[in-house]
Parts: C-alpha cells; sequence; structure tokens
C-alpha cells in the first residue's frame, strides 16, 4: 500500500476514537438521566407511601373540628400523636396537617416538629402537588420548593372524614440536599464506568487497528482477484462494466470493484430471469411463463374476475419441411412465424408452448376484437410469402380463436382445449383444399368430432 492510502487507517483509527467518545458520553448522559428519573421516582414512591399511611391515620372527623385555640386538647393530641409515630419511625424531615384557605392558599394546622414547628394558620408553600392532593391525587413534587426551613421535596396526601369529604392534607418533607446528594454519587459512578469503559476501548481498538492493514490488503487481493476473473470471462459481453476509476485508498478501491462487479452479475441475473421464461429461439414466452400465466388466469376465473381470449396457432407443414429441406429451413419457419404473431399480437402475450404450436392470451380483448387481430396477422403472412424468402416456402399457420364464456368454462384449460379443437378443425380443412395424403384421416378426425 501506498502512503495515501496508509494515512487511511490513521483515518479509521482516529474517527473511531471519536465515535467511541461520542457513544460513551450518549450512554453516559442516557445513564444518568435514566438514574435520575428512577432516583425520583424510588424515593417518590417511599415518601408518598408515609403520606398515604399518615392521612390514613388521620381521624378526618376530629381535623375538621379543630382550630389553633384546640392546640393542646385531648382532640387536638390524638391526631399529633398519629403523625409523631411517623416523626419518630420514618427517615424524614417534618411531616405536618394542612389547611385549605381557598385555590391557591394552604395553611399550617398541626405540626409535630421538635425544632421550630409550624404554628396554626401560618402560610404553606403552594406547589402543583399539594394542589393535586386537595383535589384527591396523591402527588410529590416535581421539583424542589424554598421555604422558611430549607429547600425540600414534599409528598402530600389528602385526609378524609367519615363522608369521604377531603378536610386536610398531610405533607411529607425530604431534604432536597439529600436527593442531590444522592445524584452526585451516582453521577460520580457514571463517570468512572465511562472514564474505564473508554480507555477500555481504546485499547482493544488500539490492538485490533493492527490487524485492520493486513485484513484490508488481503480483501483488496482477493476482491481485484475476483474482479479481474469477472472481467475475463465477460470481456466479450456487452454487458461487461466500464473501467473502473482510480481510487486513493484501498476501500475506495473495492467498492469500485464490488459496483463493477454488481452490474456485471446483475445483468446477468436479468438476462439469466428473462431466458428461464423465454424461448431462446423464439423469444416468445415459453412453457414456465405460459403456465405462470394459466395459473393468474385461474385464480381470475376463481374469484370472478377473467375476462379474456386465446388464439392457438400451429404451423402447417413442417414435418414436411423438416424432412425435404432440413431442420434449419424448419427452424426459419418458427422463427418467422414467432416474428408476425408478436408483431400482431404483442411480444408479451404471445407464448410457443410446443415444437410448431403458439398460442396468444389477449385479456379484456372480446372475441370480435381478436378475429379482427387475426386478419391482420393474415395479411402479415401474405406480405412475408411475397417476400423472396419465403417465395419456395411460404408459411400457413392454422388458428383457433374463442373467448371465455364466464361460469362456463371453469377453468383455462377448458377455453384452451375449445381453441384447440377450433385449431384444429382450420388444419383439417388447410389439408383437405390440398388433397394432402392425411385427407382420409382428417375427414375421419371432423366426422368423429362433429358426432361427439
Amino acid at each position: 500500500m501506498n502512503k495515501t492510502k496508509n494515512k487511511l487507517i490513521k483515518r479509521i483509527f482516529i474517527v473511531n476514537i471519536l465515535l467511541l467518545v461520542l457513544a460513551n458520553v450518549v450512554l453516559g448522559g442516557v445513564m444518568l438521566y435514566r438514574t435520575r428519573i428512577n432516583s425520583k421516582a424510588m424515593i417518590d414512591a417511599r415518601v408518598l407511601d408515609v403520606a398515604n399511611c399518615a392521612a390514613a391515620s388521620v381521624n378526618g372527623d376530629i381535623l375538621k373540628t379543630l382550630t389553633a385555640e384546640d392546640k393542646g386538647t385531648e382532640n387536638y393530641k390524638l391526631i399529633e400523636n398519629s403523625l409523631i409515630v411517623f416523626r419518630d419511625h420514618i427517615t424524614l424531615e417534618y411531616i405536618y396537617c394542612i389547611g385549605q384557605k381557598n385555590d391557591n392558599e394552604f395553611i399550617f394546622t398541626i405540626d409535630p416538629s421538635l425544632d421550630d414547628p409550624g404554628k396554626f394558620g401560618d402560610p404553606v408553600v403552594y406547589t402543583e402537588a399539594l394542589a393535586k392532593a386537595a383535589k384527591g391525587t396523591p402527588s410529590v413534587d416535581a421539583t424542589p420548593y424554598q421555604d422558611a426551613w430549607g429547600r425540600f421535596y414534599s409528598a402530600y396526601s389528602p385526609i378524609y372524614d367519615s363522608d369521604k369529604n377531603i378536610v386536610g392534607i398531610v405533607g411529607v418533607d425530604f431534604a432536597a440536599e439529600f436527593y442531590e446528594k444522592e445524584m452526585t454519587a451516582n453521577t460520580s459512578i457514571i463517570f468512572a464506568v465511562f472514564a474505564v469503559s473508554l480507555t477500555a476501548s481504546i485499547i482493544v481498538l488500539f490492538a485490533s487497528t493492527r490487524q485492520i492493514r493486513h485484513g484490508f490488503s488481503q480483501l483488496y487481493n482477493e476482491m481485484s482477484a475476483l474482479s479481474d476473473d469477472i472481467n475475463a470471462l465477460t470481456k466479450n459481453s456487452p454487458d461487461n462494466a466500464a473501467k473502473e476509476p482510480e481510487a486513493n485508498d484501498e476501500i475506495t478501491d473495492i467498492i469500485f470493484k464490488t459496483r463493477s462487479m454488481h452490474n456485471v452479475i446483475r445483468s446477468y441475473l436479468v438476462r439469466a430471469k428473462s431466458e428461464a421464461r423465454h424461448d431462446s429461439m423464439t423469444g416468445t414466452g415459453n412453457r414456465t411463463l405460459f403456465s405462470e400465466t394459466v395459473k393468474e388466469i385461474d385464480e381470475k376465473i376463481a374469484n370472478g374476475t377473467a375476462d379474456f381470449t386465446i388464439s392457438v396457432f400451429d404451423i402447417n407443414g413442417l414435418k414436411a419441411t423438416n424432412d425435404e429441406y432440413g431442420h434449419d429451413e424448419g427452424d426459419s419457419l418458427i422463427t418467422d412465424a414467432a416474428e408476425v404473431l408478436k408483431e400482431t399480437f404483442g411480444k408479451d402475450v404471445v407464448y410457443r408452448i410446443g415444437g410448431d404450436e403458439f398460442i396468444a392470451i389477449l385479456e379484456e380483448t372480446p372475441l370480435e376484437e381478436a378475429d379482427n387481430i387475426t386478419e391482420k396477422l393474415e395479411t402479415r403472412i401474405d406480405m412475408l410469402n411475397k417476400s423472396e424468402k419465403r417465395q419456395q416456402i411460404p408459411l400457413t399457420i392454422s388458428k383457433g380463436t374463442v373467448a371465455y364464456r364466464k361460469g362456463v368454462d371453469k377453468n383455462f384449460n377448458a377455453v384452451f382445449k375449445r381453441a384447440d379443437t377450433v385449431m384444429y378443425h382450420d388444419k383439417a380443412a388447410f389439408y383437405l383444399r390440398r388433397g394432402d395424403r392425411r385427407k382420409k384421416r382428417l375427414e375421419q378426425y371432423l366426422k368423429e368430432d362433429e358426432n361427439s
């Protein structure tokens, strides 16, 4: 490899390093984002459980009767003790009861905090979660808020009386610093994993890069040899690919060679597919394509959408031509017949189904129109027979044209048999007119066919 191509390995190494860094950054960002969400969700669920349990333990019938003057009474202490149980046995910052003055204004009612408790009637910071709880949906703050006691995330749960009316809310606080500390720890772990992953990836990449040059060199040599072999096989073919352009590196060389080989192979596949469904001598559809078309028509007959006319053809006197003039002349007769059929009916609807037998399948073509087309066929045959080529051995074709009868013909074969019978009558009449030695046999055939 030249120096220009050597630079490719360095570029690959640098690009891969950048991709690794980018991938690790994205992965770390996703992990950090998911960790924040999951950590918040777990903390929210835990604190919300505490708020729900505390709200369920508070007697709403008593709570709704309390005022600031009730502090120290038995009913006041009953509610306070319900909150103290959670204050003393659950890890949290504060737990308290909240009352609602109006839609956006809330106040402390009972706060069992040991240090600087909120006084009955003092305002509580309004949050969306608190408003949801006031409407009956337990909620947790999505973002921290600031009040006189610090920065908190809080969970809120409604308190109900015996009539299922909301008479208060339990609030449970936990410090925002705790959440942020947990996130800092998680972030440090993620960055550590990121650093280890990136370092390991660079080491592996550096080690594997040593093999890239050798691998590319081998691949390049193999592709070059394969390209040369294909070019040697197809050098006389019109489908042969154009000369490959110059490239500055092995990968581009491989791309050019692969593209060139692909074009050659694709052209051969197209040709092979066409040859598999078309007669090599006449260019018409062959038995394979005919069978596929018949299958499609049978499906249309089954679902009631079929509408077609067919014409069956048979070259007259082919055996005699072969016997008297040789098979080359017989083949010429077949190819001339195929040409006039394709010119008349269209090359996509004509099929060679036997040595000298052809069929034209005309979909959505009424019988009268098909007969008109057949008249044009006779005109073309006459013009051909007037040419120098056909003066000695004229072309004559027996034919039978019938239309599909909906509700009568059960399948394509039934239509084909009728057309074949009409064609055979035409052929029999042709030989009878000529006084052919097969006259008696053909007369017998016609008589038997009429009787049947």
